[in-house]
């Protein structure tokens, strides 16, 4: 019998968002006992999770290996040395789409602030920086691929994406200062490019704010997420396009959810809003959702890495900024029924 253990660690920069994932083989349950102390040993695989944004200069991969020793379950969780390869490298190169060879990175392995505490060790917990902009060195159809090797044997792993410009933002367009309305009877939109070979977008719409303390101003933000699914499902050239409608009140109803309120606040006063596209492609879709199952029909975790686990993708972003709310959108935040005890002020 076989059972996988998946621990979810969330870590860094939003752009940038992380997570580990650790797989263990447990030996066969010889009684009907609920207990997990019977272990037995099991070849060592590398787990890669990495995320990449190529528009920012900070981006992470997280390296691990998955674990059976004949020891106790929680003796075996304990101990950090289980989880990590010594003498890993992990570089990161860019090709042309003929394969040519154009640029190539090397990581560098940090450590990094303790996770939160569990039955796995929190400390250390490692993984590994890359800390240069990787945008620059790429066009459509370029190849960015990950090559690890473990420092065991000849042992590599690897995983490759091809990179995808992100779509543009059809509207709200306009510069910075641009007033939109959330309650004008014509509808309001997000709109944005729905280029082939994006199954899925995550719309984040960023409010930015200011905290009034007596004695000092904090400039602080709050998202709100939404997701959508492609449209374009066929092979065809033409760009169709992706859109959100914007419903004044459900924006605000879930605003107030996501805001965390602070009683020491004296008042609000609203600076701008601003729309963030991320494209989701195939493999990161379908690794999320059979992440519930975490297995195939051959029992195995469903990933795109070579010679490993886990997954490797690139993130497309897309952004327009610095939007100002016209007068009624303005009452609605200071006074409606979603947000009227938020405390925001015209001032």
């Amino acid at each position: 019998m076989v059972v996988q253990v998946a621990l979810e660690c969330i870590d860094m920069k939003l752009q940038s968002t992380l997570w580990l994932l650790l797989f263990f083989p447990l030996g066969c349950l010889v009684s009907c006992s609920t207990d997990l102390d019977l272990m037995q040993d099991a070849p060592s695989e590398a787990v890669l999770y990495a995320i990449i944004n190529p528009a920012d200069s900070l981006n992470y991969v997280r390296l691990t290996k998955t674990c059976a020793r004949e020891v106790s379950f929680d003796e075996m969780l304990d101990d950090p040395d289980n989880f990590y390869f010594d003498h890993a490298t992990v570089s990161i190169d860019i090709n042309s789409p003929q394969g040519h060879p154009l640029k190539s990175f090397n990581l560098e392995r940090v450590l990094m602030p303790d996770k939160n505490k569990g039955i796995f060790a929190s400390s250390p917990n490692y993984a590994y920086a890359l800390n240069e902009y990787l945008m620059p060195f790429l066009d459509a159809g370029y190849q960015v691929r990950i090559v690890v090797s473990t420092g065991e044997s000849d042992h590599l792993v690897t995983a490759q994406q091809n990179y995808r410009k992100p779509p543009e933002i059809l509207q709200p367009k306009g510069t910075t200062w641009t007033k939109l309305s959330f309650y004008s009877p014509d509808p309001a939109y997000v709109e944005w490019e729905d280029q082939f070979g994006f199954k899925q977008y995550e719309l984040e719409i960023r409010i930015n704010y200011s905290n009034h303390y007596r004695d000092s101003i904090e400039q602080t933000s709050t998202s709100c997420l939404y997701h959508i699914i492609s449209r374009n499902v066929s092979d065809s050239k033409t760009i169709m396009s992706a859109k959100y409608k914007i419903e004044g009140d459900e924006l605000l109803r879930v605003f107030n959810i996501k805001l965390t309120d602070n009683q020491d606040v004296n008042y609000r006063s609203f600076i701008s809003i601003a729309f963030i596209i991320r494209c989701l492609n195939d493999e990161y879709c379908n690794y999320v959702e059979s992440s519930p199952i975490t297995s195939d029909r051959k029992g195995r975790p469903v990933t795109n890495v070579v010679g490993g686990l886990g997954l490797f993708s690139l993130m497309a972003v897309s952004q327009t900024v610095g939007f100002k709310l016209d007068n009624q959108t303005t009452d609605s935040l200071i006074d409606g029924r979603y947000t009227e005890h938020l405390r925001f002020q015209k001032w």
